[in-house]
């Protein structure tokens, strides 16, 4: 208890405190992380010993832990180049998911370190929640038939899409015109040119005479009259869109 508190004095900045440890961790579980931040390996006023370790846990998952332990090894060289080392267990009984918790541990022998070449933190101990356990299994399965389920129909997707004709008006877009004579007008506009045209093919929009879609495209054809078929888009954003094109786009 006495060396814990001269941790905690520490912390509240009345003793000095030094590190020659990393600052974060990630340690990595079959239920998701946990990222030890704010490492500090902790010395008495007169700098004679390392009289602590603490550090922040934050349980980066949905699965919390019980009884945990981890534990803390710290190895150097004192002044007289002769090795030490420090080790200690620093316990919590629980760590819920997404918790951040701080936890600190005394020292309990003197040294007179002038380096740290050796430092690890694992966690030793600990029991994950199994209701949390239970809880990400069900879950994992419901994701796991979903992207199935998502992978199954996009498969047959690409395979109907196939059989399907593109729609291909050599230019980045295509109008499809609300009727056959939007669409005989829009092609009369291609036929024009500079600002005569830009502005004409505007005012076909505008005017609510068809859209414009990217293509090539896959569409699904259907009724055709004179030099124009009527076509659904088969995918993209505008998918569901129809309207009538030139039969020469349809291949």
């Amino acid at each position: 208890m006495k060396n814990l508190s001269v941790v905690l004095l520490a912390l509240l900045g009345f003793l000095p405190c030094w590190s020659q440890v990393p600052s974060a961790q990630t340690i990595k579980t079959a239920y998701g992380t946990l990222e030890l931040k704010n490492m500090r390996l902790m010395r008495t006023y007169n700098a004679q010993q390392p009289c602590g370790f603490g550090m922040g846990v934050e349980n980066a998952s949905s699965v919390g832990w019980l009884k945990v332990e981890f534990l803390v090894v710290v190895g150097g060289r004192d002044t007289s180049d002769t090795p030490w080392s420090y080790r200690a267990t620093l316990s919590m009984e629980d760590l819920t998911s997404d918790a951040a918790r701080y936890v600190a541990e005394g020292c309990n022998g003197t040294f007179s370190f002038s380096e740290v070449d050796k430092f690890s933190v694992t966690l030793a101990k600990g029991t994950p929640d199994p209701k949390d356990v239970a809880d990400l299994a069900r879950s994992r399965a419901s994701a796991d038939v979903g992207r199935k389920r998502a992978a199954a129909l996009a498969a047959g997707k690409a395979a109907a899409l196939a059989k399907l004709p593109m729609l291909n008006s050599g230019m980045p877009m295509a109008f499809l015109g609300s009727d056959r004579k939007c669409a005989a007008q829009f092609q009369e506009a291609l036929a024009m040119e500079g600002l005569e045209k830009r502005k004409r093919l505007a005012d076909l929009v505008s005017y609510g005479c068809g859209i414009v879609a990217s293509n090539p495209i896959h569409v699904v054809a259907g009724q055709r009259e004179a030099n124009f078929t009527f076509v659904t888009l088969a995918e993209g954003k505008d998918e569901g869109e129809s309207g009538w094109v030139a039969i020469a786009w349809v291949k």
